[in-house]
């Protein structure tokens, strides 16, 4: 694999820690893919597919991450899987 591989497959995965949210951790954004991973702060994390990269941007910058996961996740159009550890 070259260095440019290596950048690229570094860039491809956009990840974000929340230290200040009640219920969100942290995300992990695949852009290729379009996959969302969100741990909670339980410990709990799920998938989603399908997820545009606006969306995600406006999930990381929002001031409110738990507010946004209610209105545009929690039972919206994204087809979801509980990650078993």
């Amino acid at each position: 694999m070259s260095s440019e591989e290596s950048i690229l497959d570094f860039e491809r995965v956009q990840k974000k820690i929340f230290e200040n949210s009640e219920l969100i951790y942290s995300v992990e954004y695949d852009k290729i893919l379009m996959e969302l991973v969100i741990c909670f702060t339980t410990g709990v994390e799920y998938k989603y597919f399908g997820v545009d990269q606006q969306i995600v941007d406006k999930f990381c910058s929002d001031e409110s991450p738990g507010r946004f996961f209610n209105a545009f996740f929690r039972k919206g159009p994204f087809k979801t899987e509980k990650i078993e550890k």
